[in-house]
């Protein structure tokens, strides 16, 4: 029998009009194409039953008060995570972190500001998200303006996970699960404090699920201008905001459309399909016209200068690229890198419960559409498998971050389980159960649940490998780092040369960009390229470490005039001193062998 009120009941205790024909003998009308067994379609029967209760599918409407409520237990986490994070000085530590702040900053100022500042390779939402926050020199330097872009979108996501997981299950204690796994997850909490590109992909990719399964909540009845608000619009945002986003999107609106088809028919399904990827179609035309519009090539940013495929292709020629052709390591080096993000416990009990489900163990979900998330993990896989990317415990560890959401939402569905079987005891109790001074043991338990869960992960999934892999980058910086800090305490001005490709430490240069010569100059850097640094710069930053270092080759072609004036390691700061270019080409050499002393 039934448990009334209980996730696998819900269909029946609300009956709808608009349920699919059933029965050996029920027949489609003339023209429509026939559904499937009513057996297959119990979670969309289940959506439609509800459709007009769940206050969570009414899109436009003021948040309840439990989403409300998320929304400041978000906040007071993402402040609290800041505070720990700027007390340890942790939000600048990784290397990429520094360069996604540099070009949100050179966007708005700088002598060539602009979108066309954005660059290639990376996928431009993120900083142009970012960029208001950098207008104070203060929320650039500190990277503070990153933490509070992070804290927005660390409230966005748990928002959107706690919507989706309420309507997945049906009830509010798989909504507040997921939020506390997500909440409790160091990895999660550090990285929403940086610049990097990962809170604004996992807010997007948020959005977008609780949308499809707003959408599959309301019997797939959008109209085109809601499925372009509520799911194309976060799809937008997924694409323009990492490429692994491009398979989740892909994948996600494969479900839409077979569910749809499923259900409405194949025109239905090939129309929603249509309308839905309509605007991640036009993000992903945007990026290549952008490309081809300031770089001269739509795949820019996948076989252009600094691309992972040349990048790649430099390990590939040394054979660094162990995970190359090797289905095996490859699905190996990923779990590696996401049990690392998300702790033992999480990875472990996420696939151990996603198993169960196939299995058919535990309710049954209303929508199956966060699944699609594992897509973003295929594509990582893949990524390894054909040499694109490369991953070990000290390099790109938070790859694994993306596939979290969907461990956190299994999570909600085992807390809706554990729900369920508690509501089938006191059926199977009875009047006794109100008698018996347990009638608030539900609850309490609930809150139990959720309170050791957050303890253990908290204690269990610390962030080590991901501060161990900023740690060990920082070391490989010390010296070009300590060489930006002598430029910029120097008084009387002048330009600087350097090749912020090479060395990424304009942050510690702490200097407007317009005293800045670097790749993103324009006209200026292209003079100092062609053999004439004195006539841009003062001053120049070389590392004699760093093989493709440009500034250093430049100098190669004229040294005359530039004397070495600090030393650290192997990165040096040259002064050019014009009294001194007698026009030789011996002068000002020794520096380029490392002689000299500052």
């Amino acid at each position: 029998m039934a448990v009334p009120g209980s996730v696998t009941d819900l269909a029946a205790r609300r009956p709808s009009a608009r349920r699919p024909p059933s029965g050996r003998g029920a027949r489609p009308p003339s023209g429509q194409a026939s559904h499937p067994p009513t057996r297959d379609l119990t979670g969309l029967r289940r959506a439609i039953a509800n459709r007009d209760t769940d206050e969570l599918a009414r899109q436009g409407h003021p948040l309840p008060v439990q989403e409300r409520l998320v929304l400041a237990v978000a906040v007071i986490v993402g402040l609290a995570a800041t505070y720990w994070s700027f007390a340890h000085r942790l939000p600048l530590l990784i290397t990429d972190a520094q360069s996604h702040l540099v070009i949100a900053h050179r966007i708005i100022e700088g002598p060539n500001s602009g979108i066309g500042q954005v660059g290639t390779v990376w996928l431009p939402l993120p900083h142009l998200l970012l960029a208001p926050f950098t207008v104070s020199l203060f929320l650039w330097r500190t990277g503070l303006g990153a933490a509070f872009l992070g804290i927005g979108c660390l409230a966005v996501t748990c928002l959107a996970t706690f919507r989706t997981a309420h309507r997945m299950t049906g009830t509010g204690i798989a909504g507040w699960s997921s939020v506390v796994v997500l909440l409790s997850t160091p990895t999660i909490l550090y990285i929403h404090t940086t610049a990097m590109t990962e809170p604004v992909l996992l807010a997007a990719v948020s959005l977008t699920m609780a949308g499809v399964t707003g959408w599959e909540a309301k019997g797939w009845s959008y109209s085109g201008g809601e499925i372009m608000a509520f799911c194309g619009l976060g799809a937008f945002c997924v694409v323009l905001s990492r490429y692994e986003g491009w398979a989740f999107v892909a994948v996600l609106g494969l479900y839409a459309g077979v569910s749809v088809w499923r259900w409405k028919g194949l025109r239905a399904g090939m129309k929603a399909v249509r309308i839905f990827a309509t605007a991640p179609a036009a993000a992903a035309l945007l990026w290549l016209a952008f490309n081809a519009l300031y770089f001269g090539d739509p795949f820019a940013f996948q076989r252009g200068e600094g691309s992972s495929e040349v990048q790649m292709a430099v390990r590939r020629s040394i054979g660094a690229l162990p995970d190359y052709h090797r289905l095996g390591r490859s699905v190996s080096t990923y779990a590696w890198v996401t049990q690392a993000m998300c702790g033992r416990l999480l990875a472990v009990g996420g696939v151990v419960l996603m198993l169960a489900y196939a299995a058919g163990i535990g309710p049954r979900l209303r929508s199956r559409a966060p699944f699609a998330v594992l897509a973003m993990g295929a594509f990582h896989v893949l990524s390894l498998w054909s040499g694109q990317t490369f991953m070990s415990h000290e390099y790109a560890v938070r790859y694994g971050v993306v596939v979290i959401p969907v461990f956190a939402l299994m999570a909600g569905w085992f807390a809706a389980w554990m729900a369920d079987l508690v509501r089938a005891a006191r059926k199977a109790v009875g009047p006794a159960w109100a008698d018996s001074g347990l009638r608030s043991a539900p609850l309490a338990g609930a809150a139990a649940f959720i309170v050791v869960l957050a303890v253990v992960q908290l204690r269990t999934a610390y962030p080590t490998a991901l501060l161990h892999e900023g740690r060990l980058e920082q070391q490989r910086t010390v010296g070009i780092d300590a060489a930006a800090k002598f430029v910029g305490s120097q008084p009387g001005g002048g330009r600087v040369l350097i090749d912020d490709t090479a060395n990424p430490t304009l942050m510690q240069l702490g200097m407007p960009f317009a005293r800045v010569v670097s790749s993103f100059s324009g006209p200026t850097w292209t003079t100092a390229m062609a053999g004439l640094p004195q006539t841009v710069a003062r001053w120049a930053l070389i590392d004699q470490a760093t093989s493709g270092d440009r500034v250093a080759a430049a100098l190669r072609k004229r040294p005359q005039g530039w004397t070495q004036v600090f030393r650290a390691g192997s990165a040096v700061v040259l002064r050019y001193d014009p009294t001194s270019d007698v026009g030789t080409s011996d002068v000002g050499t020794s520096f380029m062998s490392g002689g000299g002393a500052a």
